[in-house]
């Protein structure tokens, strides 16, 4: 009896221990659901701005091309330079050379305006990815955790059922003996 009670003993330290372990894991699942809500709020932020982005380049390509089709439309066979020397005076001529070079200036713009639309746009689904990748990772991890946790319940319901049994068989025993002891202890046996 001595030994089982010291058995109840260990067994009730066991399932009190892996009672704290679930309370852990329980804590460590809720911040992670956390975490996750959180990056799937910032996925769908990085999402929107994406399309945003997307747009707004096709937008500054719209601009580009119509910029070119009326350059050539309005130069036709024409060269800069019969521009430049057919202006009535010399500031007229030099105007010209001005506006010519902000024109030249502003495609270049243009230009280096889609060009980095196009590595904001390319950085930002760059980031997406990275983001759903450590969502995955996340959720696996949730997965692991939870799956720890049901291993970790079913062996704290074994170690009570162990003990529950252990005490039913020690409190038979415990009667058994006392009757056995009332019996021969009684004055006419």
């Amino acid at each position: 009896k001595t030994k089982s009670l010291g058995y109840l003993k260990v067994l009730d330290k066991q399932i009190n221990n892996k009672e704290y372990l679930l309370q852990t894991l329980n804590i460590e699942i809720s911040l992670l659901n956390k975490q996750i809500r959180k990056t799937e709020k910032l996925i769908i932020k990085t999402e929107e701005s994406i399309i945003a982005e997307q747009n707004h380049l096709v937008l500054l390509k719209k601009e580009y091309e119509k910029m070119i089709l009326a350059c050539f439309k309005k130069k036709g066979n024409r060269n800069n330079l019969i521009f430049i020397i057919s202006a009535e005076d010399f500031n007229q001529a030099y105007k010209r050379v001005i506006y010519l070079k902000q024109y030249t200036s502003f495609r270049k713009n243009q230009i280096d305006k889609i060009i980095k639309s196009q590595k904001e746009f390319e950085t930002k689904k760059i980031n997406l990815n990275t983001q759903k990748d450590q969502l995955t990772f996340e959720s696996t991890s949730k997965k692991e955790l939870i799956d720890t946790k049901r291993n970790e319940l079913n062996i704290i319901n074994d170690a009570k059922l162990e003990r529950e049994e252990l005490v039913n068989n020690l409190s038979k025993s415990e009667r058994l003996f006392k009757k056995q002891l009332q019996e021969k202890l009684a004055p006419g046996a």
